[in-house]
């Protein structure tokens, strides 16, 4: 399968931490899908695919926009995210599927519209998986995604990063290696659609305060960081001895950023719209 240490990650203990989480994820992202969102210039009737689709909170939220003509269908590869959102679904128009889109076997021209809220950096081969999105869209279709930029310009990773390099020797890896900030350079993007035979491609930066980990000590949100992000996954090959020590460095960190709403960090990401050819 493509994918293969995503798939691990998201259908094993990662996807069964991000249900547990969803709430205190989709309040952290939320501000960031609808921006986006808005560029999508939905219709009643549209047909919308939500790549990267996780527990649902962004297929809902396209589902309230569409009339009974239109429908949302969510793709995620992660059974307990898809699982749960499964099991919140009340709309007879929307339906979650299993599916890595770099294999996917859709019909061409199935979409409309298609949206991803930070699903979109995971793939091993972006080409393909952003060729065949514009293969399922619809002449003219519209495409509209969010990203992060990169993880230096965004302190809730890079201050975890910090830390853990005072007590581990980590070696820089690439950029681009699949994972929350590998669209982080604007040019690979835009290389990116380009190659997958997108028109029309805007590229605009967004950037807000994040806030996450609503009523949280310290301790318990590094603790959450740590379980939730894909990037970090690496600490857990480390002796327990040292991973306290980093988990100590990184809660003191934290709390230099705690307010009375949770922890407040500067954040970047890439807004980015585009369209399939007319004909």
């Amino acid at each position: 399968m493509a994918n293969n240490s995503q798939h691990v990650f998201w259908c094993g203990q990662g996807g069964a931490n991000w249900v547990k989480k969803k709430d205190t994820i989709d309040d952290m992202l939320d501000p960031f899908g609808q921006a986006a969102m808005q560029r999508l210039n939905v219709l009643p009737s549209s047909t919308i695919v939500d790549i990267g689709c996780g527990s649902g909170a962004t297929t809902f939220q396209l589902a309230h926009q569409l009339s009974s003509n239109g429908f949302v269908t969510g793709i995620d590869i992660s059974k307990p995210l898809l699982d749960h959102a499964r099991s919140l679904n009340h709309f007879s128009n929307v339906r979650f599927i299993e599916e890595d889109l770099q294999t996917s076997s859709h019909s061409a021209g199935s979409f409309t519209h298609a949206f991803s809220r930070f699903g979109v950096m995971f793939f091993d081969d972006s080409v393909a998986a952003f060729s065949t999105i514009q293969k399922l869209l619809k002449p003219g279709g519209m495409l509209s995604f969010i990203c992060w930029q990169t993880a230096q310009q965004n302190l809730w990773q890079t201050l975890i990063l910090k830390e853990i390099k005072k007590s581990v020797d980590i070696p820089d890896s690439n950029p681009r290696t699949p994972g929350p900030f590998a669209f982080g350079n604007r040019d690979y993007v835009q290389s990116i659609l380009t190659e997958s035979h997108f028109q029309n491609i805007q590229i605009e930066s967004y950037e807000r305060p994040v806030t996450i980990f609503r009523g949280y000590s310290p301790e318990d949100a590094v603790t959450e960081m740590l379980a939730l992000n894909p990037a970090l996954q690496f600490l857990k090959d480390y002796p327990e001895n040292e991973q306290a020590v980093i988990k100590g460095n990184v809660v003191t960190a934290y709390s230099k950023y705690q307010n009375d709403e949770g922890f407040e960090f500067p954040s970047a990401a890439w807004i980015v719209t585009a369209n399939t050819p007319s004909q």
